[in-house]
């Protein structure tokens, strides 16, 4: 709002008006010596009309406040950006977790640790080994991924002594076994010494698919087909008895 403009304006000036009437009377007559004009007698009246005052009061001061107002203007509403498109973030399709082997086991005993062996195929001469461990509600591994050899010839429900191929199926472990000292298995060890032999031969009877002891020399023993652990330092420096077949259910099954 702009400030009151005052605009005062002088009052109009008072004019004084002085009329003088003079009257002037004749003289008597007389010589005149001088060439001068005698000085007549005046007899002068003087009326003075005292001069009429007329008082006007001002015009009254007018005050006039002039207020200037800024013309409205109605501005056009304000254009705001368009908001941003928001992209939701592409989020894959949930892909269940596929089943691990452990947990698609019918039954594992009541068993605590579980180590699980499995190969793409029938023929695969090589395995993945992972050991696990219960925990609460979820099996957890624990040891591996490692790759680890099996039969040459692959796998087999029904293996048999000679076949080259491993038993599939789900088996409790026995005694351990080996050229170095236990590393802390508790089923059982012993020490491979030159005297320690594992019988596979199916003529052995009771002696089929068991830790027996022979000669150190290797010479005479007493029986057809059988391993003379000591001669395998890679293979047996730690071992572990696969419950396959123990006791002996069948002469020739597997060993």
């Amino acid at each position: 709002m702009h400030q009151p403009i005052l605009s005062r304006r002088r009052p109009t000036p008072l004019v004084v008006a002085a009329v003088v009437a003079l009257t002037l009377a004749g003289c008597s007559g007389g010589h005149s010596r001088v060439a001068t004009a005698p000085r007549p007698t005046v007899a002068a009246t003087t009326t003075i009309a005292r001069p009429t005052t007329t008082r006007r009061r001002p015009a009254p001061t007018s005050t006039t406040t002039s207020t200037s107002l800024a013309p409205t203007t109605t501005r056009p509403p304000a254009t705001l950006p368009a908001p941003a498109q928001v992209v939701a973030p592409t989020v894959p399709p949930t892909t269940a977790a596929p089943a691990q082997l452990v947990d698609q086991l019918a039954d594992t005993g009541g068993a605590s640790k579980v180590i699980t062996v499995d190969s793409p195929s029938w023929s695969s001469t090589t395995a993945t080994f992972t050991g696990w461990e219960r925990r609460g509600s979820a099996w957890v591994p624990v040891l591996g991924p490692w790759t680890a050899n099996v039969g040459y010839a692959g796998w087999s429900w029904t293996p048999g002594e000679a076949t080259g191929r491993s038993p599939i199926g789900s088996f409790t472990f026995g005694v351990g076994f080996g050229r170095a000292g236990n590393p802390g298995y508790r089923l059982g060890w012993f020490p491979i010494t030159p005297t320690d032999y594992w019988v596979e031969d199916p003529a052995a009877g009771a002696a089929y698919n068991t830790h027996q002891q022979g000669p150190a020399s290797g010479k005479g023993v007493p029986w057809g087909h059988y391993e003379h652990l000591i001669d395998y330092p890679d293979a047996y420096q730690y071992a572990a008895l696969i419950n396959f077949n123990v006791p002996v259910t069948g002469s020739g099954r597997g060993s």
